[in-house]
């Protein structure tokens, strides 16, 4: 069962990885980096600075923060722990996947930490930044999902690697959100938004 379970995790994998072009090589490779989500994170702070209170939109950074601390901090210690290889360092994989500008990831790659940190930090925003219409909230949920897509065409991680590592970051959300509402924000005008 687990053996045809991995089986089905390479497969999918190497599907997405196999469906490449010039044009997605550029587009996945920029979505994979950091720097989009530090930028939509800014952004949402600096309306929430707008539209309520500077301590709020500070608070907020602050969430973000812990997620990002909780997320990749867990699953740095797992990826050491469990040292699964990524699809780019499997040696029978390795050879299989179509690699964008020679990118292979660090060794381990159970869980993703892009995955968890993309998820968590959106998961959070979501929760956090209620003064935001719920329809245009949801539609946050889009980026994460093409980061993690980004991960899976470049070849660095099993979509079991993406599933656990948005699992994590929703929790972490969860968690962070628990903290920063009850001890944060407890008492505050604002934490009706």
């Amino acid at each position: 069962m687990i053996e045809q379970l991995e089986n089905l995790d390479a497969e999918f994998l190497l599907w997405i990885n196999a469906n490449n072009s010039n044009l997605m090589d550029v587009l996945m490779w920029q979505f994979s980096k950091i720097l989009p989500t530090i930028i939509l994170i800014f952004i949402v702070a600096f309306f929430l600075y707008k539209k309520i209170h500077l301590k709020y939109a500070a608070t907020y950074l602050l969430g973000c923060a812990l997620v990002f601390v909780i997320a990749d901090g867990s699953s740095n210690l797992v990826k050491h722990s469990v040292k699964r290889y990524r699809p780019t360092h499997n040696i029978i994989l390795k050879e299989k996947i179509h690699k964008v500008n020679n990118y292979e990831g660090g060794k381990y790659g159970f869980f993703s930490g892009h995955s968890a940190n993309t998820f968590g930090v959106t998961f959070f925003t979501f929760m956090f930044a209620t003064i935001i219409h719920t329809k245009w909230r949801r539609l946050f949920f889009i980026y994460p999902i093409i980061v993690v897509y980004s991960r899976m065409y470049l070849g660095v991680h099993y979509p079991s690697d993406i599933l656990v590592g948005m699992i994590v970051g929703l929790i972490a959300a969860l968690i962070v959100n628990y903290v920063i509402r009850n001890y944060f924000l407890k008492g505050s005008v604002n934490a009706r938004a």
